[in-house]
């Protein structure tokens, strides 16, 4: 079964989303990607218990925005809105990646 998982260093802020089976899967495929700000020691990971992952592929999340949107990542930031277009923090609303100002207009 697939899971999302956030593997991060240094920073849990600055982690790399990843689709795996296990825990130790996503510790692995993080480091073999080279993007991991830690040593193996040092590396953590955190399983996205609600992440919609089953139609993405096992591995690295390369794009941010579907990290966002399938539940992976919190928020991003230097992204364009989907509503108004400017970049911004954005965070997952109805399906669509929305800056704060945007999502205060869908409630």
């Amino acid at each position: 079964m697939k899971r999302g998982y956030l593997v991060y260093g240094k920073d849990e802020y600055n982690g790399i989303g990843v689709v795996a089976t296990t825990a130790k899967e996503a510790k692995n495929i993080a480091f073999a990607s080279g993007k991991l700000d830690s040593n193996w020691i040092d590396a953590r990971v955190r399983w996205i218990r609600n992440a919609k992952v089953d139609t993405l592929p096992i591995g690295i999340v390369l794009d941010m925005r579907t990290g966002l949107l399938c539940g992976i990542y919190e928020y991003i930031y230097d992204f364009k809105c989907d509503s108004c277009g400017v970049d911004r923090i954005l965070h997952a609303c109805n399906g669509k990646a929305l800056c704060d100002e945007c999502m205060e207009k869908e409630y």
